[in-house]
């Protein structure tokens, strides 16, 4: 169908705040942050002075990342863009998860 200006029309998705990509990556991202919670954390960014692991930080992070996610998906509105977009929060989701099944097998520090 072509509109009146000669160009194809285009569908638009409409734009969801939650969708099964986010459900995966949060799944995946709170496996990953109890995971690590009461173990020593090599990364300095997710560590406290202690040198155990800081889920706060860890949590804004993951927060920020969701974030710059959904403003992609916000600004690309076709179906293929929103595809890529949810296939790379599958992705991420996935990574979080192999990290959380790697940190299941590190053991807690005693206090």
């Amino acid at each position: 169908m072509l509109a009146t200006t000669g160009m194809a029309q285009t569908k638009r998705e409409s734009f969801k705040w939650f969708d099964r990509g986010d459900a995966i990556y949060w799944a995946g991202a709170g496996l990953d942050i109890a995971s690590s919670i009461d173990k020593k954390e090599a990364n300095p960014l997710w560590r406290d002075s202690n040198h155990i692991f800081s889920p706060g930080k860890n949590l804004a992070f993951k927060f920020g990342i969701w974030g710059a996610f959904k403003a992609l998906e916000s600004h690309y509105t076709q179906p293929k863009e929103r595809r890529m977009i949810r296939w790379a929060k599958i992705g991420v989701g996935v990574a979080f998860t192999a990290l959380a099944v790697r940190n299941f097998g590190v053991e807690k520090v005693r206090r």
